[in-house]
């Protein structure tokens, strides 16, 4: 009994212990090994996308800066045989933002005056252009200096260059050289009429930021950015809508319809007739190959000026025809890039290039390509495409009536027709109508036809058949 109570005094002693202990840690601090570090203040700014644009020409022999008011050629001029002019351009990045940028040369409006022959004059026909790059701040001294430095003399027409500029990087310089090749003669020259041939030039560059700059994961989070010349779609409708407003002049200056991966349905916008200049890009998969899908409902017709890329034209009928053409005039100048024409045809009336693309006609009663009106001038180029699977032919084109224009076909592989109208018309698989052919480097399965008298470059490597290039005069 006496143990048991000394050790109940014993615990409670502890206990008192205990408690006298923690109420003194409560007024006291733990001592423990420390160390510190203090960053730095982080300021955050925002980057500053700045681009001038400067021209200098004949008359302004200095850099100035380009204003809306500013002309970069000789309004009052004359235009004759030789007569020639150049326009200087300087694209500076003054920010301290990587920039990417869009130089475009595009055809505002143009007025057809008639010559001393009776023949419409189209300037945008009858003078020649290109727009060189340079390596720097240069000038021709002389007029065959600036001739000479034309790498791909073309007509008149909507063009667009890409470019990027590092911050505070060198500038990038260009050349827009316009002439009148000494060829020309009384077709061009002009019947003293009130009517004047005449046409208006326009040239704009518009920059957004680049995938330079690198945040916490990688450099690509600004790589979808647009300029402020494009615009991105996801419906039928915006689509409908955007080429509406591109063709009514309402779309607050774009011209470029980004569309998104999908399906949308031609006929909502296949009465868009006249000519007008709009880019439709589509979008793709990781391989490359066209993700955004148009159905060909019914025949469409597109009266436009520009570039289609990555866009896959599918026509389940096997018989609709996609016309690039203006429905009055029946001219439009066409870039297809990295299109797939799946039972589907392609029809147009003007100058074109048409390159990494695929027609495969899966039985499909027309043509590949077809085109059928004088070109007056103007160059057609075929590049890296693929044809198969059509009944006429794979690819026709005929310009009877028209003189002096050029198709280069090269690069392609051109499929054996499939059965059909072919076999009545001496299974034409490639009609090639013009006065000048350049046919090179192509892998060819079926007969090809070429113009009697045409002058013709012929550089092929046939490995899918041994098939030799019939002259046929047409009737």
């Amino acid at each position: 009994m006496t143990n048991s109570k000394s050790t109940k005094r014993a615990l409670i002693a502890s206990v008192l212990s205990l408690l006298v202990c923690v109420s003194m840690l409560i007024g006291s601090t733990f001592a423990w090994f420390t160390d510190s570090a203090t960053t730095g203040v982080n300021t955050i700014q925002s980057g500053n996308l700045d681009m001038k644009v400067s021209y200098k020409n004949a008359t302004q022999t200095t850099w100035a800066e380009v204003t809306k008011d500013e002309t970069l050629f000789n309004d009052a001029a004359l235009w004759e045989p030789g007569y020639t002019e150049v326009a200087y351009l300087k694209i500076e990045n003054l920010g301290s933002l990587a920039l990417k940028y869009q130089l475009n040369v595009n055809v505002i409006n143009e007025v057809i005056g008639k010559s001393v022959l009776g023949n419409d004059i189209k300037l945008s026909e009858v003078l020649k252009y290109d727009l060189v790059e340079l390596s720097a701040d240069i000038t021709y001294s002389t007029r065959a200096d600036a001739i000479a430095a034309v790498k791909n003399a073309k007509n008149l027409a909507t063009e667009t260059v890409s470019g990027s500029i590092d911050a505070k990087a060198t500038a990038n310089y260009f050349a827009l050289i316009v002439y009148m090749p000494e060829s020309v003669s009384n077709e061009a020259n002009h019947d003293g009429g009130k009517t004047k041939p005449s046409i208006q030039l326009g040239v704009t560059v518009v920059a957004t930021q680049n995938t330079v700059e690198q945040d916490s994961f990688d450099k690509n989070y600004d790589k979808n950015a647009l300029m402020p010349n494009e615009k991105l779609v996801d419906s039928q409708e915006e689509f409908s809508d955007l080429i509406d407003d591109i063709k009514n002049g309402t779309s607050d200056g774009v011209d470029t319809v980004h569309l998104a991966a999908g399906e949308y349905d031609m006929f909502a916008i296949s009465q868009n007739w006249g000519a007008y200049n709009v880019n439709i890009i589509g979008a793709t998969n990781a391989d490359g190959t066209p993700a955004t899908v148009i159905e060909m409902s019914d025949n469409a017709q597109w009266g436009i000026a520009g570039t289609v890329k990555n866009i896959r034209f599918v026509d389940e009928t096997n018989s609709k025809i996609l016309k690039f053409m203006d429905g009055n005039s029946l001219h439009a100048d066409i870039v297809i890039d990295n299109c797939v024409f799946d039972g589907a045809s392609m029809q147009f009336t003007g100058v074109a290039e048409i390159r990494n693309s695929t027609f495969d006609g899966n039985n499909a009663a027309w043509s590949g390509i077809q085109y059928s009106a004088p070109l007056s001038g103007g160059n057609i180029v075929i590049d890296n495409c693929k044809f198969s699977g059509y009944t006429f032919t794979n690819l026709n084109i005929n310009e009877e009536g028209a003189v002096g224009e050029t198709v280069t076909v090269k690069n392609c592989n051109i499929g054996a027709l499939a059965d059909g109208w072919s076999e009545n018309y001496n299974n034409e698989g490639v009609t090639l109508y013009v006065d000048n052919v350049i046919f090179e480097n192509n892998t060819v399965d079926c007969d090809v036809w070429i113009k009697n008298g045409a002058t013709v470059t012929k550089t092929d490597n046939r490995t899918s058949a041994d098939v030799d290039v019939t002259y046929k005069t047409w009737q």
